[in-house]
């Protein structure tokens, strides 16, 4: 029986949280002020909304074309050896690459991708309350 994954909430936080950790980093905080200011600050409150916006411009189109060409790019083997060992790895080897799909499936899906991360940056603000009062209660039990 083969394991189905799915990229959840969690791997999308871990991803905009290490994005923009990382854009700190190259902008000179070293990783340990980075990762402090980060979470200390807004950027739990506000890392969907935020990593949309860095990462692509804050719009749907761009988030739609970058994820096309990150599943698509062919210009490095390396990258492209890795993403089919990647997939082959968690859904088999009869696992269409993305390449392979037609390409109304594969904007659909990038578009999906997209319009999650709106849905979801549009959800930060709604839990703005919740998110403070758990932040202030961690900071507190931390120290």
């Amino acid at each position: 029986m083969r394991r189905r994954f799915t990229f959840g909430f969690n791997d999308l936080l871990e991803d905009a949280d290490g994005y923009l950790i990382s854009e700190r980093v190259r902008g000179g905080q070293d990783i340990v002020t980075a990762v402090r200011n980060h979470y200390r600050g807004s950027g739990g409150l506000t890392r969907i909304g935020d990593f949309l916006t860095k990462r692509f411009s804050g719009l749907a189109s761009t988030a739609t074309d970058m994820a096309r060409n990150m599943l698509t790019m062919s210009d490095d083997p390396t990258i492209a050896l890795g993403r089919a060992k990647l997939i082959y790895g968690i859904a088999g080897y009869d696992t269409l690459l993305p390449e392979m799909l037609p390409a109304d499936k594969l904007t659909e899906f990038c578009r999906g991708f997209a319009d999650s991360l709106l849905a979801r940056a549009g959800q930060e603000g709604l839990k703005k309350a919740t998110y403070l009062a758990n932040q202030k209660k961690n900071l507190r039990d931390s120290q």
